[in-house]
């Protein structure tokens, strides 16, 4: 379920008790289309919620690693008992509560697209880095597409059609990872900021 939180919103979620600091809805791109049956490409498929985390549902101060991210699927905007815990809590802890409203991260929060691909074993090390040298050099923010086209023009090797594959696809032995600012999706697209390819093991590169 997509829902909606305003910037400052106390909501509670997994972490405990927790204020909305950013949120970022994100759409369907033509890269990963198969995983939703229902959805099309450009349809709003999450919206997620930067937020930092005040207090434990036992009413303790959060000491340390204040900011996470979640769907707001798991969210619930804050109210009955745990209100109370949050009153609570602010009215024991003054100081730590006026330091906890200016806290603000720092430096973006971010998360991963991954995919997976093969590579002949004897090439694979060149390989990996080719497109390492390539995302090193490649101008951020970039979107999907372009680290696509320019993988297929300047890493001569053969590519399925869709790269975005599960992790644990068979016969992939490859996993690049490309990193986002949640909060910075640009043309309802991720905005990548970098990336970097490794090796998986794979078992059947062990066969003669």
């Amino acid at each position: 379920m997509i829902k909606e939180f305003k910037d400052g919103d106390w909501i509670v979620n997994e972490d405990g008790i927790c204020q909305v600091y950013g949120s970022m809805k994100y759409y369907v791109e033509d890269f990963f289309k198969h995983e939703f049956e229902n959805l099309k490409v450009g349809d709003l498929f999450e919206n997620k919620m930067v937020y930092k985390i005040f207090c434990h549902f036992d009413g303790k101060p959060r000491k340390t690693k204040f900011f996470s991210y979640l769907s707001s699927e798991y969210c619930e905007i804050l109210e009955g008992e745990y209100l109370k815990t949050f009153e609570s809590c602010k009215a024991e802890n003054p100081e730590l509560y006026n330091k906890f409203i200016e806290r603000k991260p720092s430096k973006p929060l971010s998360s991963r697209v991954e995919f997976s691909i093969r590579i002949e074993p004897d090439i694979r090390e060149d390989v990996i880095e080719e497109i390492n040298l390539l995302l090193k050099k490649f101008e951020s923010p970039f979107n999907y597409e372009g680290f696509d086209t320019a993988l297929r023009e300047q890493v001569d090797i053969e590519l399925p059609q869709n790269l975005y594959t599960r992790r644990d696809t068979l016969m992939t032995n490859t996993l690049v990872s490309l990193v986002y600012n949640i909060l910075d999706s640009r043309n309802c697209k991720f905005s990548f900021s970098g990336g970097v390819a490794v090796k998986t093991h794979y078992s059947f590169d062990d066969e003669p």
